[in-house]
């Protein structure tokens, strides 16, 4: 089964989302998985009302870009 790894930052409403998108994707048979790095599918649920928050997501979502 392919794995997912859910990254959320944010506000509750974040949270909230990231909660329903895990339920969703455990009903489909996928398999979560805390590490990023092992995740068939990685995703970052995020608002970037602030800069420092889209610089980090953008800085880890790069390093992760080599293999996926």
């Amino acid at each position: 089964m392919p794995s997912y790894h859910i990254w959320t930052t944010g506000c509750q409403m974040n949270k909230a989302d990231s909660e329903r998108l895990t339920s969703a994707l455990d009903q489909m048979g996928l398999v979560s998985t805390e590490s990023k790095e092992a995740a068939d599918i990685v995703v970052l649920n995020t608002c970037v009302v602030r800069q420092n928050a889209e610089d980090k997501a953008v800085g880890t979502l790069t390093s992760l870009k080599p293999s996926k």
